[in-house]
């Protein structure tokens, strides 16, 4: 639409000018913005970004103290757990992110790593509705999709900081507040929110993530 509407107002201009113009204006600087959902205000640039995280199984910790008699983690408690990312709808292809091992099931799609820290509130593992922990989370965006164990990257080049509860519930939402990023989202600020879509066949976590960053 954007492009037939500028060759409608290019009828009086030479071709060689006419051409050059619709060259520039279909260049991925002009289009990204709306491709990517982004929003230019007066005070500022925002973005929104949709994806999901898939837990590694394996690598979720806590300490040892304090707990229950069954071991299971009390209010207070400490930990600490990793994931992927994957774009929005891939739950709806995929039933898991993760193998029994903890690796992406689609190595191929996975768009960045999720780690997440923080410590256990409410009635610890036994909470049955509202919060359950309060966390840390970093978004570690990639330059391009794919995973390997071993890769070599930069980390941290693209990431978004966020802090809040999470809550037990599922299919509930809750606010966070973006604390951070590094790269295109320095300056990040704005609002994380965060669905649980349950626990996967491995016990694992899995997320619906929505980021309304407000870069100044």
């Amino acid at each position: 639409m954007i492009l037939n509407t500028l060759k409608n107002s290019l009828n009086g201009m030479s071709t060689k000018f006419a051409l050059i113009v619709l060259l520039v204006f279909s260049l991925p600087g002009y289009s990204n913005d709306y491709e990517h959902k982004d929003k230019r205000t007066k005070n500022g640039f925002t973005k929104t970004l949709h994806f999901v995280v898939a837990e590694d199984q394996t690598r979720f910790s806590f300490d040892e103290s304090p707990v229950f008699e069954d071991g299971t983690p009390k209010a207070g408690n400490a930990f600490i757990t990793h994931g992927y990312i994957y774009k929005k709808g891939f739950f709806n292809k995929y039933d898991e992110g993760v193998d029994d091992q903890g690796q992406p099931v689609r190595p191929d799609l996975v768009i960045g790593e999720w780690t997440c820290r923080g410590n256990f509130v409410g009635e610890g593992m036994y909470t049955k509705t509202g919060p359950w922990v309060i966390s840390s989370q970093s978004f570690d965006f990639y330059d391009k999709p794919g995973y390997h164990k071993n890769q070599d990257r930069v980390f941290g080049k693209r990431m978004v900081t966020t802090e809040g509860y999470e809550l037990v519930d599922v299919n509930k939402l809750v606010i966070r507040p973006i604390t951070g990023g590094t790269g295109r989202y320095n300056t990040a600020r704005g609002e994380h929110r965060q669905i649980s879509l349950g626990l996967g066949q491995f016990f694992n976590i899995r997320a619906k993530h929505t980021l309304k960053i407000k870069r100044m």
